[in-house]
């Protein structure tokens, strides 16, 4: 009985948050909400479920804010029953638009990088999981004493160990 209310907890809780997946184009805005942290595009954020009247998850406006200086406003709509709604929002008219693809693209790489590093540490770990697996099937060597005796003869040095 314990299991099963646990396993229906865990099955209840997985339902209670929507995501909204976040880019911007270009990409690398800075993303900010009203008592939330600071994200940076692409970003995902993840929102509880309390439906309004609408049957729609309430959201607070989001201020979307290039290098530029370029800034606009979006008011997410997480309506009906997907776990994840995906939207890009569109840099507004203003000077420095060269700036932000130029953030934008250093961003990506940033992103591609920790990406690269990621699966490489991944790639590592993996190989060292496998090693540790193979060690387990390995002879392991068992060396007893070993006694030797050297002998001179001439300019020979005969060894014999037993």
């Amino acid at each position: 009985m314990r299991h099963l209310i646990v396993l229906m907890a865990a099955v209840a809780l997985t339902g209670c948050y929507k995501h909204l997946e976040l880019d911007t184009e270009p990409t690398g805005a800075m993303v900010t909400q009203e008592g939330g942290p600071r994200l940076i595009t692409p970003t995902s954020i993840a929102y509880p479920t309390s439906r309004s009247e609408s049957g729609c998850v309430k959201t607070k406006p989001l201020t979307l804010t290039w290098a530029s200086g370029a800034k606009t406003t979006y008011k997410p709509e997480l309506c009906g029953d997907a776990t994840s709604v995906s939207k890009t929002i569109q840099r507004p008219p203003h000077p420095g638009l060269y700036r932000d693809r130029m953030e934008g693209r250093r961003r990506m790489e940033e992103i591609r990088a920790q990406q690269a590093m990621f699966a490489a540490q991944m790639s590592a770990n993996a190989l060292q999981s496998f090693s540790n697996g193979m060690q387990s099937f390995a002879p392991k060597p068992s060396i007893g004493r070993i006694e030797c005796e050297s002998r001179m003869h001439g300019y020979t040095v005969e060894t014999t160990c037993d």
